[in-house]
């Protein structure tokens, strides 16, 4: 391997866990700019894939300028560069059988694209440019902004857009949650109306913008190419390397809302829908994400067997189906959240149906961690690991800078798959004893029947809601919870597969056209 590039290296690793299966070729890095990189060596790729995520996001607009984070993802890679035949990043993909894609979110946003193998180093180094210098113009401001304008008013009607503006609009007014979603995405008059009557020169924002927050240390970049490791990593190396480094730090934040009450709103949506969301406040679990409690507790959440959370409700006709997930996953802001599609007696009874939630809860408490169930979906998890596909290219670049941003880089590949060995009882204890508690619990109830108690109106989307904090006595009543002898573990899978091994075929006659075999 030439090694002369070894000095803006600052680590390389060559043996990162992937599936048995997977015939591809790994390598990390950490530049000497400390820009981690994951390289992608995968000679069948016709088409080549490259993702950066920047480690800020809409959590960082200024208050004075709500959506310039966003406005700076859709303006970076449309410019016209002269030094690139006067075209834009964009153009210059589309050209060459690519395209490219930009999203955005709390703490991260992601630049990807994809493009024919031959053409990858000529579209690293172009990228690499815009990123190390990018060119803000009048021109492309007012295209952007009317871009980011009709995604706005497109997302009118988006009762997921309504429902996640209502629910940062009651955060704490000063806090950078409450940034998130319009008018933090932006519209012409959160970036343009307004900053005129203030005096703001937007262009300038956007380069203070930039410069401040656009740093080598928050970056994580992933290739996956025809070439082989060295020259990927020669590329990187070449175009990469002299980003420059800010040393930006990740502020830590508060709690966005009230503690020690539990706070419900009311939601009216567009679509006729009767949904319950559940949501506790989590602490950051990502240091033990090789054991993974939250899986074990989401797993039995999920169950919809005899004794299960789900069954109950159905033979109440309270609710078809019930989902857990995590969002928003950025200190302190892991949520982790029980969705319950309620029926028209379940919208009736939304009370009984968490003080059921709370019994399902007792009951785990009380039957305590148990290995099985752990070891039983780490062999589940482990096996869809062991024969996982191939995804496309610029999906697979796309999780995996992502996850080079939140785990070791040995395990970038495997974090979210594979479960320890050693069985941690006491973390999955803690969750259940400590964090899934009444107090720590916020309830969202979005249903078309809210319309008769509607008090507020969203200001961005229009959105109908109300809130109210859940009285004393209801509380109390959570956490005076009764055994409930329906609720149980769910038994041993006794169908599960065990080996994956090819069996040898012995004695094959063939009768009729048909094979007859033993296996041994």
């Amino acid at each position: 391997m030439d090694l002369c590039h070894d000095h803006c290296i600052n680590a390389r690793n060559d043996t990162i866990v992937k599936s048995e299966n997977d015939n591809r070729l790994y390598r990390g890095l950490v530049l000497s700019n400390e820009m981690k990189v994951l390289l992608i060596s995968d000679p069948s790729a016709n088409m080549s894939a490259v993702a950066l995520d920047v480690n800020i996001g809409t959590m960082f607009d200024p208050y004075d300028l709500l959506g310039l984070a966003n406005l700076c993802r859709h303006i970076l890679l449309f410019e016209r560069v002269e030094y690139f035949n006067n075209q834009s990043f964009y153009e210059y993909l589309r050209n060459n059988q690519g395209y490219a894609d930009t999203s955005i979110n709390l703490d991260n946003t992601v630049y990807k694209f994809e493009i024919i193998s031959d053409k990858l180093e000529d579209a690293l180094e172009r990228f690499a440019k815009i990123i190390r210098k990018p060119i803000f113009t009048e021109y492309i401001l007012k295209r952007a902004l009317n871009i980011i304008d009709l995604e706005y008013h497109i997302d009118l009607a988006n009762d997921e857009r309504r429902y996640n503006q209502v629910v940062q609009s009651v955060a704490k007014y000063n806090h950078p949650f409450s940034r998130f979603q319009q008018g933090n995405l932006g519209n012409k008059e959160s970036l343009e109306v307004i900053p005129k009557k203030k005096g703001i020169n937007v262009i300038r924002r956007l380069h203070q913008f930039y410069t401040t927050y656009y740093s080598s240390n928050v970056m994580s970049l992933c290739i996956l190419g025809q070439g082989d490791l060295d020259n990927l990593e020669k590329m990187v190396v070449n175009f990469f390397n002299d980003i420059p480094n800010y040393k930006v730090k990740i502020p830590q934040w508060s709690y966005p809302f009230p503690t020690q009450k539990i706070l419900k709103i009311n939601i009216v949506p567009i679509k006729y829908m009767r949904k319950l969301m559940l949501i506790f406040r989590i602490p950051d679990l990502h240091m033990h994400y090789q054991f993974k409690p939250m899986y074990y507790i989401s797993h039995l959440l999920e169950c919809e067997g005899k004794g299960s959370l789900l069954s109950v409700l159905k033979i109440k006709d309270w609710a078809s189906s019930l989902m857990c997930e995590e969002r928003y996953s950025t200190k302190p802001l892991n949520l982790f959240i029980i969705n319950i599609e309620l029926s028209r007696n379940g919208f009736l009874h939304v009370n009984d149906v968490i003080y059921l939630v709370f019994q399902y809860f007792k009951m785990l408490k009380e039957k305590g961690p148990v290995e099985w169930i752990y070891q039983e979906y780490q062999e589940f998890a482990e096996k869809n690991f062991r024969f996982l596909e191939k995804s496309s290219p610029i999906s697979y670049v796309t999780s995996n800078a992502r996850a080079l941003q939140i785990y070791p880089m040995n395990d970038v590949l495997c974090a979210e798959s594979i479960f320890s060995p050693t069985w941690e009882p006491s973390l999955i204890n803690k969750l259940l004893k400590q964090v899934l508690i009444p107090l720590n619990m916020q309830i969202h109830l979005i249903a078309k029947e809210n319309e008769s108690t509607k008090n507020l109106t969203e200001s961005w989307y229009g959105a109908k809601y109300n809130m109210d904090y859940i009285a004393r006595e209801l509380v109390r009543k959570w956490y005076k919870i009764d055994v409930n002898p329906e609720f149980h573990l769910p038994l041993k899978n006794k169908f599960k597969v065990t080996s994956f091994d090819i069996k040898k075929a012995d004695n094959v006659i063939i009768k009729n056209n048909r094979y007859y075999t033993n296996i041994t």
